[in-house]
């Protein structure tokens, strides 16, 4: 049986996949990374789910409004938020 991959090798993937289209990526793609592994920390399988992306998102969990008014917060919902289907399904399939 094939070992699925980890979603850390498909985002890694993907990120050289683009880089060599000429795209930087370089908040973006560190952020991508922090997802990837937390998905796989969390021992997610399967496609990614709008549900899995919000998660990471609002992390931490007992963030106060504070945090979330720090310019880093954004990035990470905007990582999220372009996680969409069809991104992800070429991230998926190696396309």
């Amino acid at each position: 049986m094939k070992k699925r991959k980890t979603m850390t090798a498909m985002a890694n993937e993907y990120l050289r996949h683009r880089r060599k289209l000429g795209y930087q990526l370089d908040i973006t793609g560190k952020m991508l990374l922090n997802f990837a592994r937390w998905a796989d920390r969390i021992g997610h399988r399967g496609p990614l789910t709008v549900d899995l992306a919000v998660r990471w998102a609002r992390l931490p969990k007992n963030a106060s409004p504070t945090y979330w008014a720090h310019p880093g917060a954004p990035s990470r919902v905007t990582c999220t938020a372009r996680l969409t289907p069809k991104a992800t399904h070429r991230m998926l399939s190696g396309r």
